[in-house]
């Protein structure tokens, strides 16, 4: 049985990472995520293979030359891709994948969707209103303000392809997007 690739988008502090975290800690070996490839340093407490794959500029381009990603983008600065070496095995053992993914990214995707491998792809966004997502980028300490204000204004823009999902989900609570991602996840997945 071909596995389901869940892929879930959402504007910068709208708690994709927490969410899928979450979604994997429960639901592995059945449920793995997918594992971006960029070209950005690691922040304080990240790890190679785990949060990302960091990669110089240069193994990017070669990855990109030998047609080695999905799709890959250059986002604030730094390429970002999704590897097929990560989707394509898992989903053809039949494990579900779930890849946290920015909209330009989702779309690359959703032209993709008639290849034999991404037949069983939902597509997932999760919405939250501009003030929400400015309370969550600066609590996570992590970017400067003027990084925020300009991810602030990508998620204005990314706000507006929510529509072209199959699914949207309101981030009302940590624990309801939690339940509703979940709620869908088993429609698909029909794990017990």
């Amino acid at each position: 049985m071909l596995g389901y690739l869940f892929i879930l988008s959402g504007p910068s502090g709208s708690g994709k990472t927490t969410l899928v975290e979450n979604i994997v800690q429960q639901l592995a070996p059945k449920v793995q995520a997918a594992i971006t490839a960029t070209t950005r340093p690691p922040r304080p407490g990240e790890q190679d293979g785990i949060h990302y794959h960091f990669l110089s500029e240069e193994a990017f381009q070669e990855r990109i030359q030998s047609g080695a990603f999905y799709e890959h983008a250059h986002v604030f600065g730094h390429h970002y891709g999704t590897l097929r070496s990560e989707i394509d095995n898992r989903l053809q053992s039949g494990i579900h994948v779930i890849l946290s993914i920015d909209v330009q990214g989702a779309l690359s995707f959703f032209a993709q969707r008639t290849q034999p491998s991404l037949k069983n792809l939902v597509s997932i966004f999760l919405t939250a209103t501009p003030e929400e997502l400015k309370q969550r980028l600066v609590g996570r300490d992590q970017d400067t303000p003027e990084v925020i204000q300009k991810r602030l204004a990508k998620a204005t823009h990314e706000l507006s392809f929510a529509h072209l999902y199959d699914y949207s989900i309101p981030t009302q609570s940590p624990q309801q997007t939690l339940n509703d991602f979940f709620k869908i996840f088993k429609k698909y997945a029909h794990l017990s």
